[in-house]
């Protein structure tokens, strides 16, 4: 994969999914304690939440 293909991988992104993205992480790495229920309960919270920011 060439460098240019990478910019337009990242271009073609929705906003929406990277914004949940980027709060799945701060999620992951901001409550390391948080057992693997937590971090699937708060992925499928924050997953509503890009659905509400769709509409």
């Amino acid at each position: 994969m060439s460098p240019k293909d990478a910019g337009s991988l990242l271009s073609d992104l929705d906003w929406v999914f990277a914004i949940w993205l980027g709060l799945v992480v701060v999620w992951n790495f901001g409550y390391p304690e948080a057992t693997p229920l937590m971090d699937v309960l708060a992925a499928v919270g924050l997953f509503f939440v890009s659905k509400f920011l769709r509409n």
